[in-house]
């Protein structure tokens, strides 16, 4: 979202479980998941002050990158604690213009690949979502696991 727009969103906040909006978001994944053969595995909990529309949003690209980047390993994983949220899969991608591009739109680990249907905006959307509702996302990627980290 640029500066102008993110002014002009009110946000409608109430109490909400990420992991539970993982769970009830899930069953829209779950044909895609099973063509791969991936599994979820949900944990935990995650309960912040948000905009329910916005972070159903933000879990939906998530939940969608992670299959779709899902090297062969058969699971996502999805823990929850305290005031932090983890989406984690494995992958083969590489990021040759460093990990944190990722965040900028358009811009794809590897642009090399071209079996990989993904627009580049997802990232772009959770991390501008999650700023406005003042929560810290961050990448990390270490041996094949790459995780999106949502600090609340």
């Amino acid at each position: 979202l640029s500066k102008s727009e993110a002014e002009s969103i009110t946000l409608d906040k109430k109490s909400v479980d990420l992991v539970n909006l993982v769970e009830s978001q899930w069953e829209k994944y779950i044909p895609m998941a099973e063509d791969r053969d991936i599994q979820i595995h949900i944990e935990g909990e995650c309960l912040v002050s948000a905009d329910e529309n916005l972070m159903s949003s933000v879990i939906e690209n998530l939940l969608s990158n992670a299959i779709l980047y899902e090297k062969d390993s058969p699971e996502i994983v999805v823990p929850g604690k305290d005031k932090s949220f983890v989406v984690e899969n494995q992958t083969e991608e590489t990021f040759e213009d460093g990990i944190d591009n990722l965040w900028i739109p358009f811009e794809k680990g590897n642009t090399a690949r071209s079996d990989r249907n993904g627009s580049g905006l997802g990232l772009a959307i959770v991390k501008s979502v999650c700023e406005l509702h003042g929560f810290l996302p961050e990448i990390k990627y270490e041996d094949g696991i790459f995780e999106i980290i949502i600090n609340c």
